[in-house]
């Protein structure tokens, strides 16, 4: 053990050799690049992803994208394991092309059941603990089977519809999910998840291209679970700032809301980039379960 220690801690190649391993086989980083998740993971948040939690999949050299080992399971992944579960917050490959990475929360696992209508999902599943986990109040019977009505908006405060962007049913582009009518429900859009994939969809769903449009995912496709927020700067509403941080509002406006009014101060502070220390080092499954923090 002493001699694996110094070669680790005493050469450069025990150095890299270890980064390497740990990069390949354990925990990657990302950052998020887009508003699909917010308001439960914002723009600019550095996290780690688990690449354990579903398996380990085919390490990639970085920035090439190229598997570095063969595909001998034919699934993405030189050890299986289970797929992500209902809720978890996902970091996959995207199915059309897979030197892109995309962040999504899992909707619905194999085999379930998605039906999607005025900014309202539903979701039938044939896993008893997830049906069972929900209230009377949380269902609705639909087509003489028994759905839980907007399952994760229930559990995690950032799952949202407050975006300005077109609706997911108003939008012209084309949709994964099948087109239909009933009296109960009128418009509404189906999906049922093929099997070994999975559905994912953004927390900010007026604002989130996701598996609604292009599909399910391939476990193939799927990298591990986002787990540990280690970096966070961004934005942070001005009402926000005013209440937990007042000196740095000072420090911005220094004068300016005497000579030119709160507004002006404010259009100032809402353009600036601060850090967000009660995000830093935070593991993503507590920080979901907030109203956003920054």
């Amino acid at each position: 053990m002493k001699k694996l220690y110094d070669f680790i801690t005493k050469t450069w190649t025990g150095s890299f050799g270890l980064i390497f391993v740990i990069y390949f086989f354990i925990f990657q980083p990302f950052f998020v690049p887009s508003k699909s998740m917010q308001n439960t993971l914002l723009v600019n948040d550095f996290f780690l992803v688990k690449k354990f939690s579903y398996g380990i999949p085919i390490p990639r050299i970085p920035f090439l994208e190229i598997p570095i080992l063969p595909d001998f399971n034919n699934n993405g992944h030189i050890v299986s394991g289970e797929g992500p579960e209902h809720g978890d917050i996902v970091v996959f490959r995207y199915p059309k092309d897979d030197k892109v990475y995309y962040l999504k929360r899992t909707v619905a696992t194999p085999g379930d059941e998605v039906i999607y209508y005025k900014e309202t999902l539903l979701l039938h599943s044939k896993n008893k603990k997830f049906m069972n986990s929900y209230d009377k109040k949380n269902k609705i019977i639909f087509n003489k089977k028994e759905w839980v009505k907007n399952p994760y908006k229930v559990l995690y405060p950032g799952v949202n519809y407050n975006s300005k962007e077109i609706p997911f049913e108003e939008k012209a582009e084309e949709r994964d999910m099948i087109k239909k009518e009933s009296k109960e429900l009128g418009t509404y859009f189906y999906k049922k998840v093929e099997d070994n994939s999975y559905y994912m969809i953004g927390d900010n769903r007026n604002d989130s291209i996701d598996s609604r449009y292009w599909g399910s995912v391939p476990y193939k496709n799927i990298i591990g679970e986002a787990s540990f927020i280690f970096l966070s700067f961004g934005k942070i509403p001005f009402d926000y700032l005013l209440k937990n941080y007042p000196l740095k509002i000072d420090k911005t406006c220094s004068g300016l809301r005497k000579k030119s009014g709160m507004e002006e101060c404010k259009k100032r502070v809402e353009k600036d980039l601060y850090m967000r220390p009660k995000r830093i080092f935070r593991s993503i499954n507590s920080i979901q379960k907030e109203n956003p923090v920054y």
